[in-house]
């Protein structure tokens, strides 16, 4: 009898011990869970960005590429006049400040040619 009822008291120690870790697991289980479902609304908040960026990069390309196309375009459009003017009797003196701004535009849209790929890295 007095064999039983230590045998039960172990048992009853054991299972207090099972559902004890029990118990934790389903904490860290829990835990797990939260934490995964905080990484997923991260992981949204993330991927929202990224889309914003890019909206954002869309837009900004289709605006430097407009710009681009109007700063090249420019010098063509005082060449053009240069060449009227020239073509009605005016001198190259008289226009001398208008083929100086073509050459300064142009050396300027070079200028920043080059500085875009020189700041752009090589592709990998």
């Amino acid at each position: 009898m007095w064999f039983a009822l230590n045998e039960m008291k172990q048992q009853t120690a054991t299972l207090l011990r099972i559902e004890e870790i029990l118990l934790r697991l389903e904490k860290l289980t829990e835990f797990q869970i939260r934490t995964q479902q905080g990484e997923v609304k991260q992981m949204a908040v993330i991927d929202d960005s990224i889309t914003a960026l890019q909206a954002d990069v869309t837009a900004q390309t289709t605006v430097l590429t407009s710009v681009q196309t109007f700063t090249a375009g420019i010098p063509a459009m005082i060449q053009t006049a240069v060449n009227s003017a020239l073509a009605q009797g005016a001198t190259p003196a008289q226009l001398q400040a208008l083929t100086d701004l073509k050459t300064g535009l142009e050396t300027n849209t070079a200028g920043f040619a080059a500085a875009i790929v020189a700041g752009t890295p090589a592709a990998a």
